[in-house]
């Protein structure tokens, strides 16, 4: 699976912060204490969330200290009173706070303190022990640059998330930290290096230094922009593991009368799925060929021959035709359920019940022909896909005021569509990005002097949002970052495959006293994917493009930029004419 999609998924941490020692800098403990600190903030945004979202699994972070092999006749060559007085001079901590997996299974003494031994099996269980001292996991690292491969291969086994699934309400919670003291940014690079190798490319490429990263909060006063920027359309791209819209359909139902947003939704949506059934089987109540395929579905043939003692040839030959068995049947009633799903089966069969009790072996058999008829599949795909737009359109603002942990439940139904469906956008607070080098003003998230510093990798993305900020009108902007959850996310489509499409900017102007969010995208126009996914921003531009300001696709060409405003009907079908790079081009050497 793609890099991207498995970040997607929410199943492995986002990010891992990696702090590792300059050139000549090797105090472990100093950078013991800065990993003490994490831990502990760790733990507060944690508790901070469990207040918000009680019915969710209690998190407990660990701090994972990795210390030196043994060392004679001591079980580790890491002054293991040195770490303990390290994190205590943080803040205080209990005996039961520490625990440990040496190969000695039992507690061990550490001045006057008594480390209880705890399996590795058994971390997750725990609810008082956070600092885990152990030699063969990472969070923190004792170990030299010599065993790269070692922590590597650690990494890649701490990154799973704790509730399989990102959080929206703090972005912190989806980072991993791992301190190597005894590492420089060389050391680092081989980890990923061997991380990318091994096939691991999704966790190397989460790696960044941690002395890169900052947290940022909104600016105040800006809740007018951020109602604004989640007011802008957005979008949900299947990712490769859709499911059947009738699957969908029973989920969806079956969710909104477990979290009693809509309590008859369940049985409802049942009800209407045995409804059409229903339809389908009187419609063919005449119909020779699906009386003939329920009818040989129930019955086996068997030839029977008969031959005279000591003759060659067949005196005899009959047919026999006698009812297939339970167990025959059973088999067919548990293919329909394969396909169409248990529940709807199930509400089939107990609708034919109910009409006609005499009926309960033969329901089986005619669900199964139902099963098997295209138009059937069709009719019931067509159901689903319209009443799930319609529950989500009906308790759309009820499953908003869910906790993060429900709302989720509904993400992933809504994720597993065929097709691209439209989202409520939440902008986190505060977001955490990689720091750069360039002040900019006026960005939405910012530090208490309303500045933030950024890099871009392209110098088109400079240029482009320098250019912009030179507009008076221009009250905020926001860097949508690829991938985040609050991400605006266009659709393309490449042979009739939807992909995700994360245009580079937000730019929020105020005009006439209203706030207006404009779109900027400068893009390599020569990349085989640009064409498919101007095209994409073309279509989203004629559908939403009266909710919004500018719609921009931006171009370097002949030394200046060009611009084509996708918010013009007539640039815009041209846009959606050019299937060809150069046709593309064209378009921009117009302007």
């Amino acid at each position: 699976m793609p890099p991207a999609l498995v970040r997607a998924s929410g199943l492995i941490k986002e990010r891992i912060a990696a702090d590792a020692a300059a050139e000549r800098q090797t105090d472990a403990m100093a950078l013991l204490t800065v990993a003490s600190a994490a831990w502990r903030d760790s733990t507060q945004r944690w508790t901070a969330y469990a207040a918000v979202a009680p019915d969710e699994k209690l998190v407990v972070p660990a701090l994972i200290v990795q210390v030196e092999n043994e060392d004679g006749d001591a079980i580790t060559g890491t002054n293991l009173s040195a770490v303990i007085d390290t994190m205590t001079g943080v803040g205080p901590l209990p005996d039961s706070a520490f625990a440990h997996a040496f190969g000695e299974e039992a507690d061990v003494l550490v001045g006057t303190r008594r480390i209880r031994y705890l399996e590795p099996s058994r971390i997750e269980d725990t609810t008082t022990a956070g600092v885990h001292l152990r030699a063969r996991a990472v969070m923190f690292s004792f170990r030299r640059a010599a065993d790269a491969t070692s922590i590597a291969q650690t990494i890649g086994r701490m990154v799973r998330t704790p509730l399989a699934r990102r959080i929206d309400e703090d972005e912190r919670l989806n980072s991993v930290d791992v301190f190597l003291p005894h590492y420089n940014r060389k050391a680092v690079e081989s980890i990923i290096t061997y991380l990318r190798d091994s096939g691991d490319a999704t966790i190397a490429d989460s790696i960044t230094d941690r002395a890169e990263l900052m947290s940022l909060p909104l600016r105040p006063g800006s809740e007018a922009v951020v109602a604004a920027i989640e007011a802008v359309p957005s979008y949900t791209v299947p990712t490769v593991r859709e499911r059947q819209e009738l699957r969908r359909l029973i989920d969806l139902a079956r969710r909104l009368s477990i979290d009693g947003v809509a309590p008859d939704a369940f049985d409802t949506a049942k009800a209407e799925i045995a409804a059409l059934l229903l339809a389908r089987h009187a419609a063919l109540a005449g119909d020779a060929a699906f009386a003939k395929a329920v009818n040989d579905e129930g019955e086996i043939e068997i030839e029977r021959v008969e031959w005279m003692v000591g003759e060659a040839k067949v005196t005899t030959a009959s047919k026999l035709v006698i009812p297939a068995s339970d167990d025959t049947i059973t088999a067919l009633y548990k293919g329909a359920r394969r396909t169409l799903g248990g529940d709807a089966v199930a509400a089939y069969c107990q609708a034919r019940f109910a009409e006609d009790p005499a009926s309960a072996s033969v329901a089986r058999l005619e669900v199964f022909a139902l099963s098997q008829r295209p138009d059937t599949l069709r009719d019931l795909n067509d159901l689903a896909t319209a009443r799930i737009s319609a529950l989500f359109a009906t308790h759309g603002a009820a499953i908003e005021a869910l906790t993060p942990g429900r709302r989720a439940n509904y993400e992933r139904i809504r994720g597993a569509a065929p097709d691209p469906t439209l989202r409520v956008t939440r902008l986190p607070n505060p977001i955490e990005f990689v720091r750069g080098k360039d002040l900019w003003p006026r960005h939405l998230y910012a530090d208490p002097e309303r500045n933030i510093p950024l890099s871009f990798k392209s110098s088109w993305e400079t240029e482009a949002i320098a250019e912009a900020l030179k507009d008076p009108t221009v009250v905020a902007w926001l860097r949508n970052t690829p991938r985040d959850d609050w991400a605006l996310c266009v659709p393309w489509t490449d042979k009739t495959v939807p992909h995700p499409f994360y245009p580079d900017f937000l730019v929020v102007r105020s005009v006439g006293g209203q706030l207006r969010v404009d779109i900027l995208d400068p893009h390599d126009h020569t990349r085989p994917d640009a064409p498919r996914k101007a095209q994409g921003l073309a279509v989203y531009a004629r559908e939403h493009g009266l909710a919004l300001g500018h719609i921009d696709l931006m171009a370097k060409i002949g030394g200046r930029m060009r611009v084509l405003h996708l918010e013009d009907e007539k640039t815009r079908k041209a846009v959606e004419g050019a299937a060809t790079n150069d046709a593309l081009r064209l378009l921009y050497e117009a302007v």
